[in-house]
């Protein structure tokens, strides 16, 4: 309930009407708005009225206008500290969609490009998942692969000066009446190592172990094997691979799942070359994000070609690895993960 009262303008003496709230029930803490019909003059005051009660209740009003301004001033610093951490926005840049009626290549496909300055600490993309895509009919885009990932040496790197990357989404077939994808919900996970010194494990002088299994305990820990081979290696177990094969009964080693990814590696298509490196991994928990051959001054050899099967990697390189080359290998762990949502809506299709 409210009442009207009329007083004099401050501001041109015109009529100011004022409307008191609450006055019949006499409450401690009341509202009191006004505006001038002539100029528009306004008024905004809270009354507090002194009686027995006054003390207490004025007392309540303050505390809850402290904690108040504390709460705000708080979230206030939160949202920019979160703003700080994960200041990368996504954004379309291109959509393609292959609608079909049959079951081979059937689905589409947004290219994202994340743009901000909260690139500039992180190494790569490590991971998009998709937890929820619908286009406008409702149909469900999310397909059975619903983390799209690089893997240790599909990794994309952002370099030390860009701020934006591109990345791809795979989805399922959109309806045929669909015009756009409706929602797309999910998380990117950017990956910064420098942020946790345990996510960084240098082997130097690696060469000396090559041909078996890296004694780390960092990898141990972590459920990781990783073995290096060079060319004179792979050519002598590649060898010692046929001889076996060529006997009538199988050795118990080939029974083995470790040496079935051998028997692939041994396959005519996949060849290591003098500067070329095979890497087989065991990685059940994707801890692995990326790996990179520095020499003994830090510099980074540069990457040419990849054969990838199941575990097995074949790199080329620009020169031969030195002895004396180090193994630089990135992990997964808390602190070098940061998680971005991701929400794009109304994608329109081609």
């Amino acid at each position: 309930m409210s009442n009207d009262v009329v007083r004099s303008c401050p501001k041109c003496k015109g009529e100011l009407q004022i409307v008191l709230l609450d006055r019949q029930r006499k409450a401690p803490v009341s509202a009191i708005n006004g505006r001038c019909v002539k100029c528009g003059y306004r008024l905004a005051w809270i009354l507090i009225r002194g009686h027995r009660r006054t003390r207490y209740s004025a007392r309540r009003f303050m505390n809850r206008v402290l904690l108040t301004a504390l709460l705000t001033v708080s979230c206030i610093r939160t949202a920019n500290a979160i703003a700080q951490t994960t200041n990368v926005h996504a954004m379309v840049s291109e959509v393609s969609d292959r609608r079909t009626t049959g079951q081979f290549f059937a689905g589409s496909e947004i290219k994202l490009k994340l743009v901000g300055d909260g690139l500039g600490d992180i190494r790569g993309v490590r991971r998009i998942q998709i937890t929820k895509a619908v286009d406008d009919t409702g149909r469900n885009l999310v397909t059975d692969e619903k983390i799209n990932s690089a893997g240790p040496f599909g990794f994309q790197r952002i370099g030390k000066v860009s701020n934006q990357i591109e990345e791809t989404i795979k989805l399922g077939n959109p309806a045929r009446k669909a015009t756009v994808i409706k929602e797309i919900v999910g998380s990117i996970e950017l990956y910064a190592p420098e942020k946790d010194s345990s996510a960084i494990v240098t082997v130097k002088n690696f060469t000396a172990q090559n041909g078996q299994p890296l004694a780390l305990a960092a990898l141990h820990e972590r459920n990781v094997a990783i073995t290096v081979l060079n060319k004179t290696q792979y050519e002598k177990m590649k060898k010692e691979n046929d001889e076996r094969a060529a006997k009538k009964g199988a050795s118990p080693e080939i029974a083995d799942a470790f040496a079935n990814m051998f028997k692939q590696l041994f396959s005519g298509f996949m060849r290591v070359g003098e500067n070329d490196l095979a890497f087989v991994i065991n990685d059940p928990n994707s801890t692995l994000v990326d790996i990179e051959i520095n020499d003994e001054h830090g510099v980074a050899y540069k990457r040419g070609n990849r054969l990838s099967s199941e575990g097995i990697h074949i790199l080329s390189f620009d020169r031969k690895i030195d002895e004396k080359a180090q193994l630089v290998i990135f992990l997964a762990t808390p602190k070098s993960i940061t998680k971005v949502p991701l929400m794009l809506k109304d994608i329109s299709l081609p």
